[in-house]
């Protein structure tokens, strides 16, 4: 319908056409009491008067059935092509490799396979389910409105954005777009997903820890350096204060004399020698 994105033809009524008359012959059969129709363009009407059943066959070989008191309302069958029926209020189509139903209640087609895989197509949606599935009926009917994590091992085609989907019964599948790309959901996906981001966390943990231990032992080597300066700065300054002291006592030791110098010079080496 026009919901699923397609255009609903309008209907065509074709302009009143002048048809020839064609001749006809009636006869009705001994038997079966059924009256026969054959008109001179070799179509052939067969009305069972007791059955209340029809058949119509034309020149071409294309024959219509109605027979209102068995399980089929109706057949058309025609050389080269597979036989239709309606039953049951749906239209049935034997294909050899697989039977065909079209039901005009929901506009669904169901392709059912000798192998037993089942194919639904409606609005716009078409869903597979394989053989081996319990049953693949239900299943490819029930996929047309599930979630993708509800597909249940079917595969679900969108027509409208050409996109298809399957998953397993856990829920884990993919999906692929039109342009290729292909993008996975469900249970495995989130625990990966799960997995991947501790694994993230641990490596910045570890490069935080990496990081903190190179800011420490700077902070450590800082600190030895700065001593280790301070050390040297105090060392200098004794240094200097001690060689200031030796010049100073020796500039005072040159302005004695010769007897204060000795006795000067005395004292100091008993100093020094005390120390």
């Amino acid at each position: 319908g026009e919901e699923a994105g397609f255009a609903v033809p309008e209907d065509v009524v074709p302009d009143p056409t002048f048809v020839p008359k064609v001749g006809v012959m009636n006869m009705q059969d001994p038997d079966t009491k059924a009256k026969v129709t054959i008109r001179q363009d070799m179509t052939m009407v067969i009305d069972y008067q007791v059955k209340k059943a029809k058949m119509i066959s034309f020149k071409d070989g294309t024959r219509l059935s109605v027979v209102p008191s068995s399980k089929v309302d109706w057949q058309v069958e025609a050389e080269g092509l597979a036989p239709v029926r309606f039953q049951g209020g749906l239209m049935l189509v034997d294909l050899g490799m697989a039977s065909a139903t079209f039901n005009p209640a929901d506009d669904s087609i169901e392709l059912k396979f000798g192998d037993g895989a089942v194919i639904v197509v409606q609005d716009g949606q078409v869903s597979y389910a394989p053989d081996n599935m319990p049953k693949p009926a239900e299943a490819a009917k029930a996929a047309l409105s599930s979630e993708l994590s509800g597909l249940g091992g079917c595969y679900l085609f969108h027509l409208l954005s050409s996109m298809v989907a399957t998953c397993d019964n856990s829920g884990d599948g993919f999906t692929v777009a039109q342009s290729g790309e292909v993008e996975q959901f469900g249970p495995a996906k989130d625990a990966f997903e799960q997995f991947k981001q501790e694994a993230l966390d641990r490596a910045a943990a570890k490069q935080a820890a990496i990081e903190e231990a190179a800011r420490i032992a700077a902070e450590k080597a800082a600190a030895e350096k700065a001593a280790a300066e301070e050390a040297a700065r105090i060392a200098a300054e004794e240094a200097a204060a001690k060689a200031e002291a030796e010049a100073a006592a020796k500039a005072e030791l040159e302005k004695l004399g010769p007897a204060q110098r000795r006795k000067r010079s005395s004292l100091f080496k008993a100093t020094n020698a005390a120390t």
